[in-house]
């Protein structure tokens, strides 16, 4: 087991020992579970009238033990679904927040395209200079 100063570790590292001693205790309740039905059994059938009663009570109350542990660590595994559901919601968040990046940078790019078309634009005339560009002095004249 890692006797490491929980303050100095990481989030992840915290976790990850959590999940460790979880699985110990898992496998060590377990294990009590077991030996305290076997000690059941044999002072049942084996033991005499007057330690009978002793060992019947004590194996009956590390049962009881084992299984309120065991059910503990069954609803505390709901946890991880928590911390999955957590990390899945950041990673959303990030994708969508990179997506936002990358749409506003299209946008300002497609508003300075626009901006840049407008300035190579000629500036607005009342008319005349275009015609007169376009069919000639002559032909303006003569139509007026």
């Amino acid at each position: 087991m890692n006797q490491r100063d929980p303050s100095q570790m990481t989030p992840e590292e915290i976790i990850q020992e959590i999940r460790n001693i979880r699985g110990s205790m898992d496998a060590f309740c377990s294990r009590v579970f077991e030996l305290s039905r076997a000690l059941y059994t044999k002072a049942r059938r084996e033991a005499s009238d007057d330690s009978r009663g002793s060992l019947v009570l004590y194996a009956n109350t590390w049962t009881r033990f084992s299984g309120a542990v065991s059910t503990g660590l069954q609803r505390t595994a709901s946890a991880d679904r928590v911390l999955k559901n957590a990390r899945e919601d950041r990673e959303r968040r990030e994708q969508m927040a990179a997506e936002r990046e990358r749409r506003e940078a299209d946008r300002m790019a497609r508003l300075e395209k626009r901006e840049k078309q407008a300035q190579s634009v000629l500036p607005p005339s009342d008319g005349l200079e275009d015609l007169i560009e376009l069919y000639g002095k002559e032909v303006v004249n003569a139509t007026r």
